[in-house]
């Protein structure tokens, strides 16, 4: 089950799973449906440090809206490129299409990944704990 686990375990909305249909389908597929690259998980990362704190997060430009849900509204240009038919007599025909753009309107569903979350921060509590522990004995 995919989720997000602060106190107890928070599943992600069944309408974000619908996606978990279409990966199925891709020939080969092995792991968790919801990963195609690993590049949103590959890229968390420290991104600043104090003494007092650390700041954990990821410059995947996808991954805020991923993390927190929202609405996307805004047009995008769409370069030329060659498309394969894949319906009806002209499929497998390679067409050229235009360059133009589109208005995007979507909704993505919450999906959390990072964040607070009361489990997480008990593991680093005994982390530092264990690490401190260590130290002393020296």
């Amino acid at each position: 089950m995919k989720n997000w686990v602060n106190r107890s375990r928070e599943p992600w909305p069944k309408n974000s799973r619908a996606t978990l249909k279409a990966l199925r389908k891709r020939k080969g597929a092995k792991g968790s449906m919801m990963l195609r690259t690993g590049r949103l998980k590959r890229s968390i990362r420290k991104i600043s440090w104090t003494r007092r704190f650390i700041v954990i997060g990821t410059d995947v430009p996808y991954a805020q809206i991923n993390n927190d849900g929202g609405t996307i509204n805004k047009t995008v240009k769409v370069k030329p490129h060659k498309r394969v038919i894949t319906r009806g007599r002209a499929k497998g025909k390679t067409v050229d299409v235009k360059a133009h753009q589109r208005q995007m309107n979507t909704t993505i569903p919450q999906r959390k990944f990072l964040g607070e979350s009361a489990i997480l921060m008990r593991r680093i509590e005994r982390l530092m704990e264990r690490q401190l522990k260590e130290a002393l004995k020296l």
